[in-house]
């Protein structure tokens, strides 16, 4: 039990830090800083996963980084909005045809 615990505070003096946070590029020495960091990317908020990338993002953050990375992914041809997911898309396109397929 002693050389485990001298282990774990020679990464202090030592630098290792095999603890990777995945949302960011934080790295850290023991096991319960990343917990505690963890607390800072809101895990409870739901993540998106970039189908570019290995990174995830809280909604906001990933229509931007979409956006600024990858350029649009629908854009109307009519008012030249822009959206990165279709079904947000056609549901917009609705709007020029006054179509209301639920009535």
């Amino acid at each position: 039990m002693f050389q485990h615990n001298l282990q774990k505070h020679m990464r202090i003096h030592t630098g290792v830090k095999p603890y990777l946070c995945k949302y960011c590029d934080n790295a850290f020495s023991h096991e319960i800083s990343l917990r505690d960091h963890m607390k800072t990317h809101k895990i409870q908020e739901k993540r998106y996963p970039c189908n570019h990338c290995s990174k995830s993002f809280t909604q906001k953050s990933f229509k931007e980084h979409i956006r600024t990375n990858y350029g649009v992914g629908y854009q109307c041809n009519q008012c030249e909005q822009a959206f990165s997911h279709y079904c947000s898309f056609e549901i917009h396109l609705r709007r020029h045809t006054e179509e209301k397929p639920w009535q």
